[in-house]
């Protein structure tokens, strides 16, 4: 979530969870809050998600 609570940031996997063996998703979705839908993705390729938050544990920050 932003630092105002406008927007939440969800990582896309690719695969069932980040445990999960796979190539894996490379994009985190963009959620507006307030209208409850997604309003963007942020493609982070070639780095996947699922890589990142095996090396890491958490995403901390996407800035």
């Amino acid at each position: 979530m932003d630092s105002r609570g406008a927007f939440a940031y969800v990582g896309h996997y690719g695969v069932q969870t980040y445990a999960h063996e796979g190539l894996g998703g490379h994009e985190v979705f963009v959620v507006d809050i307030a209208r409850g839908e997604h309003v963007a993705s942020l493609d982070c390729a070639p780095i996947t998600v699922s890589t990142a938050c095996r090396s890491t544990g958490r995403i901390v920050s996407m800035r």
